[in-house]
């Protein structure tokens, strides 16, 4: 967001509340996803297949990559895909 002209305090703290309120959601939303032990990393991925990172983003991005989901604004690869590519 641009901003043209200062913003007043009261504007500043409710926007700021917002902010953390979204914050909290998706953090709430996301937990139960547990996507630490059934899904790697864009960098984990791409260091298994010697591609550079930003080739598994377009994969991801591109719905190349069957069950890949974005979760906190971080792409998550299920392991079964890592063992299809290798």
């Amino acid at each position: 967001m641009r901003i043209t002209e200062p913003m007043d305090l009261k504007e500043f703290e409710r926007q700021y509340r917002l902010a953390q309120h979204i914050e909290k959601r998706e953090q709430e939303i996301i937990k139960p996803l547990d996507v630490s032990s059934n899904y790697i990393s864009i960098k984990e991925y791409a260091g298994i297949l010697n591609i550079s990172r930003s080739s598994v983003y377009a994969l991801c991005a591109g719905g190349a990559l069957e069950g890949a989901i974005k979760a906190g604004g971080l792409w998550r690869i299920p392991v079964k895909n890592r063992s299809d590519s290798t």
